[in-house]
């Protein structure tokens, strides 16, 4: 309706008109119709220029920013569209009054809000983008205001918000394409777009700015896109940013933007280079903000040395030298143009097969930085390219964050100075490198070494003699500068300088001329090298030392020095270094560092010397490896103390298994020979038969690398393919071809497959058996026990006909161990080959027949697996129809197995009478196994004890007395067997049984001068057992029981302490059953009897004497209280000290695994007429909690000077005796002991201690081979100022 009325009629209704509109706002909660409507009257009071519109126009453009700062509903299509309206008011008003509208924006954005600036800006890039296109009057409406636009927008340059940030990226693009940034301050935005390019996303402090709409790689993402488009689309936009763009290349704080501004150098440079361009040649003395052209050359070639880096960068900056190289120097145009294509094509290439390798890619750089210095063929443009990229401040500005860049600027460096001859400079850059490394960095460790080491090449004497200076400078703790006001190092600090000057003197060895290192690798390598190879703490230098070996291996193998005559003769030294670093590593662990490999792959080069290494070395280097490395667990969860991730475990452990690998094919390739093959064979054997999958798949493994290599040599060498070894290596090879892991099979059968191609068949020529074995692979995936069957079946056949007759009995050798094998299948496997070579072969077995059956008799005990037992029973049984005679004679030879005999009857016995029970339980815990060895027999008597006594209760007394006659046997084990059966079965009598039970007592105590001490030892036990009676059945018995104790504690033929252990146990129980009256007279007896338990080296036995002291505190109250006291304060000094002791077992008494020691002070506590001590004893001494040692002694002390004071010299003279404990814990406890008595001492007491004595002691302490000790001895001493 307002484009309907006059121009004078709208101009008069706008005063009420647009108030009415605007306070519609408030009224309604749907606000796109309105702002509509106000659109289209702002929009044609503007057309029909109504005066009165400019008087509104201030709170118009309020009310309007209000709403834009209203966020928008993205699920809501009416929100959008009232945006889209509002914004489009701006533009209106742009239109028509473009200084307000322009002014009003920039005086929003000085608000320094996040929620103000966003709008504001998205405001401006409507308008610019609205209001940039020619109006009727052919001008551009914004023109005049470009200049006020760019100069507003600098205020938020050095925004944080990364809202803000965004949106401005995309106000200047929009800017870009109206010919904004033309103007003065426009670089200022493209500035702002390149530090967007440079956002770290890794940067902590960054990614607190992230949001959930913003993020810092979102961000920077778009700011390549806006560099990119704003490069390649606006054509004007080329004389902005050319050559402004080479300003950013240099720069620190532009690094993560290099390979965005490469791209957009190389776009423009391309097209002015090929247009041949009046701006492409610049002028860079008049440019003076643009970096020199060795700066430039410098900086680029180091940032490709790592092309990943920098999301990608590597292509884009190969792509801007090419574009640049005729502006940097005109005799690298031609070498540029023709190997950076190359270089590029190689980059894409590995891009596409997704594989990389770093070191041949910077191999690449190397020789590409190595010939442009060649074709520029002067010494000072070399010179200055090498001070542009190793200068001191240059490097520390530009590389301190960057260690892949520093160690590969390290790496160029080396190369300038190889190619340079000026000694001052390539003193300097040396003394650069080493001032600006980063020693913790092995990124930059290896650049250093291998630019030092390229230094060597041309200039050995100068490099020596830079490590010389800096083991002597930089490689001690004190600082030697000026007064020593600089920092002293730690020992850390040195650790890793020595590591960074052990692996530099590796690489010149390996890059010195070759006619100069043989005349010096002892005289000034090893020499500076040898101090260091012993007691080597820190992981870093022992890597890199073993780097160093590695490279010195290297560097003096014929093909390196072009000589076939020189021999290292410290050659035998290094390897045993290198045979301790991997003996140092630990086993059976998940990897987390590489050492292991390094140190294998360094033996792999020193194995390639000559001469062959002997047969003890070769035997120590292949044990050390397999041992090392074999055992490697797998890592399926990092831990807490893992340095490393899954994946980098992995990636470690298979580097190590594949360094085994090559060093063996090394080992191998010295002497390709049967024998050689067999001895490298015998150490991967026992892995092969490994009852872990993992280890036999290893072993299996390699061992198939190996046999290709030596198929590949015998192919050429016929001598070799007299394997005679063939028997052996097909006999270990079968019980893996059924294997559980499929692998592992897989593997199994390649082997096989080798060994009879190598050994039966002429190269090249077809064996239709033997290429057959292709075929059982497809079974050998199945899991089937019958397909499995069926595959070993057909490779029986196999060997039957490809076996010679000379190998056969070799064969059936290791085959008879496979029937043992830990795996089932694996040993049914090598059964059936076995029956099948029987059947089929047996005829030429006359003279094994013997070995034969005594082979599978003797397998027989061992093999579980019944499938495997019948089928070996089957061959007995084949063999018998072939050679009936001698193998019936041979086995009549033979002992009867009566153990196995005796307890299959037992099994007979207890079916015939229905103890299904007793059986089943027997099976489950595994007791059978038990009976048939002598040594566990009376442990297995345990279980059936019980079972017989619950099952059958009425036939125990019966059992009882058919089992007194063997008492007296003449065979220690009848006499073993019954006694543990009594000792077991008196516990399950009960006291409604108590004639049974004397019964059982007297039959103990009649054995109990036995001549076996484990008979003594049960009859201890069972009398001890006694206990479980209960009550007062037990005081009846409780004086012939404790007379058998006592006399149990003083048997002298007690070589393992069994018996006195037992003792102290029973009595223990016992004690607790009876009362005060019948142990009085004995009490004082038996605690001294306990005491030299105290210090028995048995820990058990330790263990038990403190329980029983413990015990005793039951009677150390009435009668008895006086003396039992002195008892506690006689032994009260040994149970302190042995509270701290390292055996788990003394603390923690196994058999009621309560703590010993603790328990035994808390039930004493009460009775040690000190409260303070008492409640010490019950607060600190939980057997569940743990005890901080020092301060619970130091606080007990306080109270022992206090309340016992006149027993002070007694306890320290006591301690004093425990200087010559031999356990070192004690011995360290004691010092701490008698530290904290005497520096808790009032003085005026101290007149009571010996103190010249105990000096004594504690000095002579001090030179205890311990260190705990003599740092006990130390804190204890440190206490005795006042003395």
């Amino acid at each position: 309706m307002v484009h309907l009325l006059s121009a004078t009629a709208l101009n008069d209704q706008l005063p009420k008109l647009l108030p009415g509109i605007m306070q519609l706002y408030k009224k309604h909660s749907e606000h796109y119709y309105i702002s509509q409507c106000l659109c289209m009257v702002v929009d044609a009071a503007g057309k029909k220029s109504c005066t009165n519109l400019e008087l509104q126009l201030n709170n118009l453009l309020t009310i309007l920013f209000q709403h834009a700062c209203v966020p928008v509903d993205s699920t809501s299509s009416t929100s959008i569209k009232n945006h889209n309206e509002i914004l489009r008011c701006f533009a209106v008003t742009g239109l028509i009054y473009s200084n307000h509208a322009v002014g009003f924006l920039l005086q929003k954005l000085e608000v320094a809000q996040e929620k103000v600036r966003v709008p504001t800006l998205e405001i401006l890039k409507h308008i610019i983008n609205s209001c940039g296109f020619p109006s009727s009057s052919t001008d551009e409406v914004m023109a005049v205001k470009k200049s006020l636009v760019v100069s507003g927008l600098k205020i938020v340059l050095n925004e944080q918000s990364l809202r803000v940030r965004r949106i401005l990226c995309q106000v200047i693009i929009a800017m870009a394409h109206h010919d904004y940034l033309s103007l003065e301050g426009g670089q200022l935005m493209v500035e702002f777009v390149v530090r967007q390019c440079s956002l770290n996303t890794e940067d902590k402090t960054l990614q607190k700015l992230n949001t959930t709409e913003v993020t810092i790689k979102g961000l920077r993402d778009m700011s390549d896109n806006v560099l990119l488009l704003v490069t390649t689309t606006i054509e004007h936009m080329k004389e902005v940013l050319w050559p402004y763009l080479l300003e950013f290349v240099v720069p620190v704080q532009y690094t993560g933007a290099v390979g965005i501004v490469s791209r957009c150098i190389a776009d423009i440079g391309k097209g002015k280079r090929e247009e041949e361009a009046d701006d492409y040649d610049l002028n860079f003395d008049e440019l003076a903000n643009i970096p020199r052209q060795p700066e430039l050359i410098a900086r680029l070639i180091v940032l490709a040395g790592h092309p990943h880096n920098g999301q990608g960068r590597g292509e884009h900056i190969l792509h801007c030298m090419t574009a640049l190289v005729p502006n940097l120097h005109e005799d690298l145009v031609d070498l540029w143009d023709a190997v950076i294509p190359k270089l590029l094509s190689y980059l894409n290439e590995q891009s596409e097969k997704g594989t990389w390798d770093q070191k041949h890619w910077e191999d690449l750089m190397l020789k590409f930085v190595s010939r442009s210095l060649d074709d520029v063929k002067n010494e000072e443009w070399l010179i200055e390219v090498g001070s542009a990229m190793g200068e001191k401040e240059l490097v520390l500005e530009r590389y301190m964050n960057y260690p892949e860049e520093k160690g590969f600027l390290f790496k160029c460096l080396g190369v300038i100075m190889r190619k340079v001859s000026q000694r001052q400079f390539i003193q300097k850059m040396l003394d650069s490198m080493f001032s600006t490394i980063k020693h913790s960095n092995q990124a930059e460790r290896e650049g250093c070494a291998i630019g030092v080491g390229f230094c060597a090449a041309s200039h050995l004497d100068l490099a020596v003699s830079k490590l010389e200076q800096v083991i002597k400078e930089e490689m001690v703790r004190k600082s030697k500068g000026f007064f020593g006001f600089s920092k002293d190092k730690s020992e850390a600090d040195v650790e890793r300088i020595k590591a960074t000057v052990l692996l530099c003197y590796g690489y010149v060895t390996f890059h010195s001329p070759p006619n100069l290192i043989t005349s010096r690798i002892e005289v000034n390598i090893l020499r500076s090298i040898n101090p260091h190879f012993n007691k080597i703490r820190d992981t870093v230098v022992k890597q890199n030392l073993i780097r160093t070996i590695d490279l010195i291996g290297r560097a003096l193998h014929p093909d390196h020095l072009k000589k076939d005559d020189f021999i290292f003769s410290k050659r035998g030294d290094l390897l045993n270094h290198l045979l301790d670093y991997i003996h140092g590593e630990p086993v059976a662990v998940t990897i987390t560092t590489e050492t292991r490999a390094l140190a294998i792959n360094a033996l792999t080069t020193l194995v390639k010397l000559d001469p062959q290494l002997s047969e003890a070395e070769q035997f120590d280097v292949i044990k050390a490896a397999t041992d090392s490395v074999f055992p490697l667990l797998v890592m399926t969860s990092p831990s807490k103390k893992d340095s490393v991730t899954v994946e980098e475990s992995t990636l470690l452990r298979e580097g190590a298994l594949s360094s085994v690998t090559s060093l063996l094919i090394v080992v191998l390739s010295k002497q390709f020979s049967s024998g050689n093959l067999y001895s490298i064979f015998k150490h991967l054997s026992p892995w092969i038969q490994s009852s872990d999958d993992q280890e036999r798949n290893r072993g299996v493994l390699c061992f198939l690398e190996l046999m290709k290599a030596y198929q590949l040599h015998s192919d050429t060498d016929e001598t070799s393919r007299e394997l005679e070894i063939q028997g052996e290596l097909l006999g270990r090879m079968v019980p893996r071809c059924t294997d559980p892991s499929l692998d592992t099979r897989l593997a199994a059968i390649d082997c096989v497959q080798m060994i009879l191609r190598v050994s039966t068949c002429d190269p090249g020529v077809p064996d239709q058996m033997v290429d057959a074995v292709t075929l059982l692979r497809d079974r050998a995936e199945s899991d089937e026990a019958n397909i499995l069957y069926s595959l070993v079946n057909d490779l029986s056949k196999v060997f039957c006909k490809k076996v010679a007759d000379r190998n056969l009995w070799s064969l059936m050798t290791f085959l008879l161990e496979g029937l043992v094998d830990s795996q089932a299948h694996s040993s049914s496997a090598a059964c059936v080959v076995l029956n099948n070579i029987v059947k089929l072969r047996g005829g030429s077995l006359g003279e094994q027949i013997p070995d034969l059956v005594d082979g599978l008799h003797e397998k027989l005990d061992g093999i579980y697996t019944p499938q495997t037992r019948t089928g070996t029973l089957r061959c007995m049984r084949t063999i018998c129809s072939q050679y009936l005679v001698p193998t019936i004679s041979h086995l009549l030879d033979k002992p009867l197995p009566w153990d196995n005999v005796a307890t299959d009857s037992l099994k007979q016995f207890l079916k015939a009478t229905g103890s299904e029970v007793i059986l089943d339980r027997l099976e489950s815990n595994g007791v059978w196994p038990l009976m048939e060895k002598e040594d566990t027999c009376p442990h297995s008597m345990l279980h059936l004890a019980r079972l017989l006594s619950s099952s059958y209760p009425d036939e125990v007394g019966k059992t009882v007395e058919c089992l007194s006659p063997s008492l007296t046997s003449v065979y220690d084990a009848h006499r073993t067997t019954v006694v543990s059966f009594y000792s077991e079965l008196v516990c399950t009598v009960g006291k409604d049984h108590l004639p049974l039970a004397e019964q059982i007592m007297n039959n103990l105590l009649g054995r109990q001068v036995d001549s076996n001490y484990v008979v003594r030892m049960y009859c201890i036990r069972g009398l001890g057992n006694m206990a479980d009676i209960g009550g007062s059945q037990v005081s009846h018995f409780s004086t012939t029981i404790l007379s058998a104790m006592l006399a149990g504690m003083d048997d002298r033929e007690d070589p393992e302490d069994l018996i006195t252990m037992e003792a102290m146990s029973g009595l223990s129980r016992i004690f607790s059953q009876i009362d005060e009256g019948h142990v009085r007279p004995i009490l004082i007896n038996i605690a001294l009897r306990i005491r030299p338990c105290f210090e028995k080296p048995t820990p058990a036995v330790r263990a038990a004497a403190f329980t029983l002291f413990g015990t005793l505190s039951r009677f150390g109250s009435g009668p008895s209280e006086g003396p039992f006291f002195e008892q506690i304060q006689t032994n009260f000094v040994s149970l302190l000290l042995h509270l701290n002791e390292s055996d788990p077992v003394v603390v923690v008494f196994q058999y009621n695994q309560l703590q010993a020691c603790k328990e035994a002070l808390q039930k004493l506590g009460p009775l040690m007429k000190s409260e303070n001590i008492n409640t010490m004893f019950q607060r600190h001494l939980d057997p569940a909690e743990s005890l901080f040692y020092p301060d619970f002694l130091n606080d007990l002390c306080k109270h022992i000077v206090t309340d016992f004071t006149d027993k002070v010299n007694f306890y320290i003279m006591n301690a004093v005796t425990f200087f010559k404990s031999m356990w070192s814990p004690v011995k360290a406890n004691a010092a701490l002991l008698v530290g904290y008595i005497l520096g808790n001492l009032p003085l005026e007491k101290s007149g009571m201690i010996s103190k010249e004595h105990v000096c004594e002691a504690l000095t002579l302490l001090l030179k205890d081979p311990s260190p705990d000790v003599r740092a006990s001895t130390a804190e204890a001493m440190s206490l005795l100022y006042d003395y």
